[in-house]
C-alpha cells in the first residue's frame, strides 16, 4: 500500500493522508470520551456511537438511582470490548478510504 501511495498524484495522496484516522487519537477519544461514543463517531461508526451516547444518557438521567448501575455496567463492558475492537475499527476505516482512492484513480 505504501509503495502504491508513492506513485499516485500528490493531490490525491494529500486527500488520502488527510482522510485517514489515527489509532492514537481513537484511543485518546475512547479513554476520555468513551461513554459518549466519541471514538466510534471518529471512525465512522455513527450508529453504534449514537447508541452508546443514548445508553449513557439513559442510564444517567432516566434511572437516576433505581437500575442505573445495570445500564452503566453494560456500557462499561461495551467500552472494555471497544478497547480491543478499536484497532480494527480504525484499520477498517482506513482501508475503506484507500478503496475510495482506488476508485477515484481507476474508476471501479
Amino acid at each position: 500500500m505504501e509503495e502504491f501511495l508513492k506513485n499516485i498524484p500528490p493531490n490525491l495522496r494529500l486527500i488520502y493522508n488527510n482522510s485517514i484516522k489515527s489509532i492514537f487519537i481513537a484511543y485518546v477519544l475512547w479513554l476520555f470520551f468513551g461513554v459518549l461514543g466519541a471514538h466510534r463517531f471518529y471512525v465512522g461508526a455513527h450508529k453504534s456511537g449514537f447508541i452508546q451516547l443514548i445508553t449513557f444518557l439513559y442510564g444517567l438521567f432516566v434511572f437516576e438511582n433505581n437500575g442505573q448501575e445495570e445500564v452503566l455496567m453494560f456500557l462499561y463492558i461495551w467500552l472494555l470490548t471497544d478497547a480491543i475492537l478499536l484497532f480494527g475499527l480504525v484499520k477498517r476505516y482506513n482501508i475503506r478510504k484507500f478503496e475510495e482512492l482506488l476508485r477515484a484513480i481507476y474508476g471501479y
